[in-house]
């Protein structure tokens, strides 16, 4: 508008357009990063076909950016990460300048909408992982002195005037009253995310991504072998049938406390035996959104989407590990085809 004085719907949303393109194409190389070619691509069709994804990324609204500038984010920090295990003496001016792009794109996110600072949980953890790989403290701490100086001045320029506004006590009271709620504590939003999300997308699709991911806490449960973890691995699936069928089933006064069961479910995950490096990773980035849309907000609307990128990475990491282990016994090329047809079949239904 501001070169052509001028707007129509092509020119408003193809911008928008090539953001989630972008954000797609990120994503492919994210999950080649964590676990290969089938990861990468499988985890970008479920969410280029996932419909509410499919319409945020033609509205012209800020979410875009939230995708783009998120999974750039955390892609750099695993980028980091990974360069680091290649090359581990790698100086503290190479580590500060990745995590200025970090920063940059973090930045970018952050004044788009608030919700970018949720990659804090995979970005922090990253740098532990950095920490306990051998990399000091005060090294870390010297290498993030140019990147947070910059967000701050970045953030601050729009954060500060908009903190300090008098406005801020009205915009305080229409985020606790419309999106909190005011008197109360915990809602269930699990009937809302499971209607909204089969109106946008088919539900074979959403029921496969929802068994593979209770299938990503039981595996590391199964993997680590005998009879206490494997209970483990049946307690979760059993957990997991209970909440499908009861999705409330723990009110206690009136006040809806299912969300005991949701972090004994996502404990495990994190906790598990076999857990690795990337997989606590997503489960540490999918966590902190889902128990906020679920449990926190009382009306999330489509904020769902902020926990569907680890939430599909998750999915692809674990089918994969799936077709990994079935190709060491029966033959690469029988499940590789056994799998073609069984996306084939979620995917056309």
């Amino acid at each position: 508008f501001a070169f052509t004085s001028s707007m129509t719907e092509l020119t408003a949303r193809i911008p928008f357009f090539f953001l989630h393109f972008l954000f797609i194409s990120i994503v492919v190389l994210f999950g080649k990063r964590i676990g290969g070619s089938w990861v990468g691509w499988l985890a970008a069709m479920l969410l280029a076909v996932d419909g509410m994804h499919v319409g945020l990324g033609r509205i012209v609204q800020y979410t875009g950016f939230i995708y783009l500038m998120s999974a750039a984010t955390v892609y750099t920090m695993l980028e980091l990460k990974q360069h680091h295990e290649k090359f581990p003496d790698l100086s503290n001016s190479d580590i500060s300048r990745m995590l200025l792009f970090a920063s940059i794109f973090a930045s970018v996110g952050l004044l788009a909408h608030y919700e970018g600072a949720l990659i804090i949980f995979p970005s922090a953890y990253i740098l532990w992982r950095l920490y306990k790989e051998g990399v000091h403290w005060k090294r870390l701490l010297q290498s993030l002195i140019a990147p947070l100086s910059f967000a701050f001045v970045i953030l601050g320029s729009f954060y500060i005037p908009f903190l300090t506004n008098p406005q801020i006590i009205a915009t305080a009271e229409y985020f606790n009253s419309a999106v909190v709620g005011l008197g109360s504590t915990l809602y269930n939003n699990l009937s809302d995310f499971w209607q909204r999300s089969i109106l946008y997308t088919a539900a074979p699709v959403i029921v496969f991504a929802l068994a593979f991911l209770v299938l990503a806490i039981v595996l590391p449960f199964w993997r680590a072998g005998g009879k206490v973890y494997q209970t483990v691995a049946g307690l979760v699936i059993l957990v997991s049938v209970w909440l499908v069928f009861h999705p409330s089933p723990l009110i206690v006064q009136g006040a809806d406390l299912s969300l005991i069961a949701h972090l004994v479910l996502i404990c495990a995950a994190v906790a598990a035996p076999y857990t690795t490096v990337y997989p606590r990773m997503l489960w540490l980035w999918f966590a902190p959104v889902w128990v906020l849309a679920i449990f926190v907000f009382t009306d999330p609307g489509l904020h769902y989407y902020d926990f569907y990128l680890p939430w599909m990475l998750l999915v692809a990491l674990t089918f994969n590990n799936l077709r990994l282990t079935a190709s060491s016994k029966i033959g690469q090329s029988t499940v590789n085809g056994i799998a073609v047809l069984f996306l084939l079949l979620v995917f056309a239904t």
